[in-house]
């Protein structure tokens, strides 16, 4: 495999970690609806960027187009919404 692969795989691990663990704090009930707007606007924006980037750039684009996705669609809010919430009960 390329290093870009490599990479990409482990970039992704580090999110995937990230997002498990900060939606498992965001899987009850107020805050599952706050989440899914983001989850699914990620969930888009991944599959958009692996159907456009993938020919271009080959495999190693669809592990990078889910790891940006989720990185900045999905985990950026999701820790806005965990802090915000652990701010109020406080």
């Amino acid at each position: 495999p390329s290093t870009s692969l490599l990479a990409g795989f482990g970039a992704w691990m580090m999110v995937s970690g990230y997002c498990g663990s900060i939606g498992a704090f965001l899987n009850s009930g107020p805050f599952l609806a706050k989440q899914l707007p983001y989850y699914a606007a990620a969930s888009l924006c991944a599959l958009l960027l692996k159907l456009a980037l993938v020919y271009r750039f080959g495999i190693e684009a669809a592990i990078w187009s889910s790891a940006i996705a989720y990185a900045g669609l999905y985990g950026v809010p999701a820790a806005f919404i965990a802090r915000h919430s652990l701010r109020c009960r406080n």
